[in-house]
């Protein structure tokens, strides 16, 4: 399911991106940040879902 045009929701599970991949995040407690997929970062290496700090929806990262 797309939220907001380019977000993809995401229901937990294996990384859908290939590592190294730019990724902006949300999390479930409503953070939102840039990080590098499988590179460093709880978030970037953990997709699963277990807490309120859970990635909830992704996209790719096109800096401005």
């Amino acid at each position: 399911m797309i939220i907001n045009a380019d977000w993809i929701e995401w229901n937990g599970g294996a990384c859908p991106v290939p590592s190294g991949t730019e990724v902006e995040i949300k999390l479930r407690c409503g953070e939102q940040f840039v990080d590098v997929a499988g590179l460093g970062g709880a978030w970037a290496l953990d997709w699963r879902h277990g807490d309120d700090r859970d990635i909830i929806a992704y996209r790719i990262h096109k800096e401005s």
